[in-house]
């Protein structure tokens, strides 16, 4: 098992976006949050140790203004792990 951090960066959001993770449709908490000293740049840190059931998965990031209703945005990556 090898543990990896992944970051997700929102910038320009007032007030500073809400970052969600999910591991496919699993909702993960353990990411660290950070906003810029301007309030306008929020960077979201996830470590997460992976395992051969993640092999094909898909890791997403989810910035939301909560000031407006539908601003969602997210980005995901397919998780690619190799296991002797």
């Amino acid at each position: 098992m090898k543990t990896v951090q992944f970051e997700c960066e929102a910038k320009g959001s007032r007030p500073p976006a809400i970052i969600s993770w999910r591991k496919g449709s699993y909702k993960l908490k353990n990411a660290e949050t950070r906003v810029s000293a301007q309030g306008n740049v929020t960077t979201s840190t996830l470590t997460i140790t992976a395992t051969s059931d993640d092999n094909g998965k898909f890791l997403y990031c989810q910035a939301d203004n909560p000031a407006i209703p539908g601003s969602a945005i997210e980005d995901g990556w397919k998780l690619d792990v190799h296991c002797r």
